[in-house]
């Protein structure tokens, strides 16, 4: 757990110019939440993060890496949904290289697979 960090994020909405007090404070709730909550809880979690961002990035990797344009938002937003969805399946199948590997690779093909029949647009640039 990075504590400072937290404490620092805490102390720029509060302004109280005490981030080690608070850092102090933030090290003892994580004492604290970590005896008490069931890993259980937390590894839930991190199958949720896993799930939501996953299909994100195999979709951003197709369009910026390999098409260099994106599909409609709809499209964009179909995908991840499915693969969302699928994350959470494809777990029962104890794959070798885990459920991320397979997804990435099954969900890029899918959003490559789309954009050989649907328009594609160009990706927004910014000035730098």
């Amino acid at each position: 757990m990075d504590a400072y960090s937290a404490a620092t994020n805490i102390d720029n909405l509060l302004k109280s110019g005490r981030t080690n007090l608070l850092g102090v404070l933030v090290t003892i709730l994580g004492l604290i939440v970590a005896l008490t909550v069931s890993m259980a809880y937390y590894q839930n979690f991190l199958y949720a993060i896993g799930a939501v961002f996953t299909p994100l990035f195999a979709i951003l990797f197709v369009s910026i890496f390999g098409l260099r344009q994106r599909l409609a938002l709809g499209w964009n937003f179909a995908w991840w949904l499915i693969g969302v969805l699928a994350y959470s399946w494809l777990q029962r199948l104890d794959f070798v290289l885990g459920t991320t590997v397979l997804l990435l690779a099954g969900l890029s093909l899918g959003v490559y697979l789309t954009s050989l029949f649907v328009r594609k647009y160009p990706l927004l640039e910014t000035d730098n």
